[in-house]
Order: structure tokens, then C-alpha cells, then sequence
């Protein structure tokens, strides 16, 4: 005994000064019997989760955060005593034979606005802590009129959608807004590409002004398939694309449980893959860029958008856009690919062409060919998207503001 006590001490001599220099460094040894090793879980963290994520058990809650049960359990009661949570009907868990109370987040929790702008129209909509539209609007506009005034109809529809939802300004969260092009990350301009062919820049701050809202900018492709991943087609899948065709075109990827964000991903330049030869210079500056040939940039007037010509237009876009979606997936597959924008309301004219397309593209490099979804979410999509990334950044610190939730365990 003498001997162990002795090895254990001069162990310790030999180590001790390396964990005071950890101590004055802010870390510490986390030993498996360390409560402080261990994921602490706060009444925030949970709320958040909850209402992001549509979770309505514990057990969901313990599978997304990994925390054990009896964490969960001590948290959930809390804020049920507190009426911030509560339990509802009895439904199957997935063990067999067993049922569980389902839980809720309070509607009024809070609120969370969403908005977005393309080259062809605003849109914005709000959603309750159930994840509920109660209010949407959307404004056309027009490129040609000045950028002061599309400010001013944007300022116009954001308070419009607060107006019709009835919510208290205190107890809104913030708003996600999906743009085009995001200039830097804590950064709220814009960029567009305006006629007769310029870029111009955008200050989406003088959209909120007045209204003491925290906003964040998000790529309008990223917004949307937020929505798909949460609430949309893509809600079980690991891996998928989702394409957005509206004014421009632009996809995300997501590949094993993350979205691919890097400048150097190969969904960043989709738009402007090269698809063909073309004499129309993209905005980009190049020629043959799928943007030229699908976007609704080449949208022809709505009196066009008829009879069998138009439709021989569309499946001549939508062999195009087969052309890109297979490029993408060339570089990275995944075996789902989810399209938003204006090709939706033609679906019985554009799929066909489309899955031709893509399935000739994947074969010449075989490649199996995606399961491809339009979805049937509605134009909202973006801006529900929106405010879910919304969601993420800034519902911990209103929890807080508001002594909701405590940010400790």
C-alpha cells in the first residue's frame, strides 16, 4: 500500500504543474466522472430545440442534444411549472406497445419573422413558436423603378405582415431575411444586378428601420432549403440538393447532416455553370452560363407564357436545367435534388424533359439518376426558411432579454 501511495504521488508531482497551467488557461482535465465533462443543458437550449425542430418528447429531445433522460425530464418540468411548456395527448413512441405525453411550447413563446427579396418580388410572413404561418404578404416590383423605392414598398409589406399578425414588436425574436447574395457574414447589404446591367448595392437596414428588430442575411438557395430540411421533402434525408429558380438561379447541398457553405463547395457557382454556347453575356460577365438559359431573368412577359410555344419554351429550359443539376451532382451526388421557384406551376410540361435530361447526363458519367421533387410547399418557402434560420440566431439571447429562460442549468 505503501508503494501505491507513493507512485500515486509522485505521478501527481509530475503532472499537477501541467494541470495549473490548463487552470490558468480556462480549460480543465474533464475526467468520465467530471460532472463538468458532462453536456449541460439549458432552459433555453431546450426551448430552442424544441421550437426549431418540432421535437414533442423527451426522447426526441435526448436523441437531438444527446443528453440523458433525467436531464431532459428536470428541464421540461421547470418550464412546464412555468408555462412555457406544456403536455398534451398520449401518442406511440417508437417502442412498440409504449405511449407517451406529447409536448408543446406555448404558440405566443414568441414569434419570428421572415423575408425575402428576388429580381421579381418581396415576400414576407410570420410564424408563431409552433412554426404556423399567421400572416404572409408579397409585393411585386419592378428593377427599373429606383432602389429607394423598393426599399420603401419593402419597408411597406415587413410592416404590413407585423400589422395583420396582431403580435407585440416585444415579443418578435428577429428576422432572417433571404437575399440573392450575401456580402460578408455579419454584414446586411445586398448586392443585385439591376437594369440596363449594373450591380447596385443594397442597405436591407433601412428596411427595419424604426422597428428594433435584430436581422441576419441568408442566401435566398439556403433559405429554402432550410425549409426543406426542416418542414419540407428533405426532413429525413441525410443527403440532398435543393435548386431554387426565381429571378436567378442558385443550390445548396447538404451532405452528411450539414450544409456545404464554403466558397470552394461546387454548388457555389450553380448559376453559372456552363451549359451551351450563347451569345447573351451573363451577369457574371461570361457566356453559356445556365443562368442565360433558365432564369427568370429570361422570363418572357406574362401574355407569352402561353399556348404551345410557350411550352415548347419550357421543355427546352428544363433540359438545361437537367444539364446543371447533373453537373452538380457530378462533382458531389446525393440522391435527392428538391426544386422551388417558377417552374413548379408547370410541372406536368417541365418534369418529363427534365428527368430525360438528368438521366442521360448521369448515365454518360454512370451515375445513378436522383429521386427529383418539385415541391408543393408554396412560394413562401424562402421566407418561412428565413425566419428558421432566424431561429438559430438570436432565439437564446431574446429568451434571455425576456427572463424566459435561463441560459444556466
Amino acid at each position: 500500500m505503501s508503494k501505491y501511495i507513493c507512485l500515486r504521488s509522485a505521478v501527481k508531482a509530475v503532472f499537477s504543474p501541467f494541470a495549473r497551467l490548463a487552470t490558468r488557461l480556462g480549460g480543465h482535465y474533464a475526467r468520465p466522472h467530471d460532472p463538468m465533462a458532462k453536456i449541460v443543458l439549458t432552459e433555453s437550449q431546450l426551448l430552442r430545440e424544441m421550437v426549431a425542430h418540432e421535437l414533442h418528447s423527451r426522447k426526441e429531445v435526448c436523441e437531438r442534444l444527446q443528453v440523458s433522460k433525467p436531464s431532459v425530464t428536470r428541464v421540461v418540468e421547470r418550464l412546464m411549472r412555468r408555462g412555457l411548456i406544456e403536455e398534451g395527448e398520449r401518442f406511440n413512441s417508437q417502442r412498440r406497445g409504449r405511449k407517451t405525453n406529447a409536448l408543446h411550447v406555448r404558440r405566443d413563446l414568441a414569434y419570428f419573422l421572415g423575408t425575402d427579396l428576388d429580381g421579381m418580388a418581396l415576400r414576407a410572413c410570420m410564424l408563431d413558436s409552433s412554426l404556423q404561418v399567421i400572416s404572409s404578404g408579397k409585393c411585386t416590383i419592378d428593377l427599373r423603378d429606383p432602389i429607394e423605392k423598393i426599399i420603401g414598398q419593402w419597408n411597406t409589406l415587413v410592416h404590413d405582415v407585423i400589422r395583420m399578425s396582431k403580435v407585440p414588436m416585444k415579443k418578435i425574436v428577429g428576422s432572417g431575411v433571404g437575399v440573392s447574395r450575401v456580402l460578408a457574414t455579419d454584414s446586411v447589404k445586398t448586392r443585385g444586378f439591376f437594369p440596363p446591367g449594373k450591380w447596385v448595392d443594397i442597405d436591407v437596414a433601412q428596411v427595419f428601420k424604426k422597428l428594433d428588430l435584430p436581422i441576419a442575411l441568408f442566401n435566398n438557395a439556403l433559405c429554402v432549403a432550410e425549409y426543406e430540411r426542416r418542414l419540407g421533402a428533405a426532413s429525413k434525408a441525410r443527403d440532398f440538393a435543393a435548386v431554387l429558380v426565381r429571378h436567378g438561379i442558385g443550390a445548396v447541398l447538404f451532405h452528411g447532416g450539414a450544409f456545404l457553405l464554403s466558397r470552394e463547395s461546387p454548388n457555389n457557382k450553380f448559376g453559372h455553370v456552363k451549359v451551351a454556347e450563347s451569345r447573351e453575356k451573363c451577369s457574371c460577365g461570361e457566356y453559356g452560363c445556365l443562368d442565360t438559359f433558365c432564369s427568370g431573368r429570361t422570363w418572357p412577359d406574362a401574355w407569352r407564357r402561353r399556348g404551345p410555344e410557350w411550352e415548347a419554351d419550357l421543355r427546352s429550359r428544363a433540359r438545361y436545367l437537367g444539364i446543371g443539376i447533373a453537373s452538380l451532382l457530378d462533382t458531389l451526388y446525393v440522391p435527392l435534388v428538391i426544386i422551388n421557384g417558377i417552374y413548379n406551376e408547370y410541372e406536368s410540361v417541365v418534369y418529363p424533359s427534365l428527368m430525360e435530361q438528368i438521366a442521360a447526363s448521369m448515365a454518360a458519367v454512370d451515375q445513378p439518376v436522383p429521386k427529383v421533387v418539385m415541391s408543393t410547399g408554396g412560394e413562401f418557402n424562402t421566407s418561412i426558411g428565413a425566419a428558421l434560420l432566424g431561429i438559430d440566431r438570436f432565439m437564446d439571447s431574446y429568451l434571455r432579454q425576456q427572463g424566459l429562460a435561463n441560459s444556466h442549468r
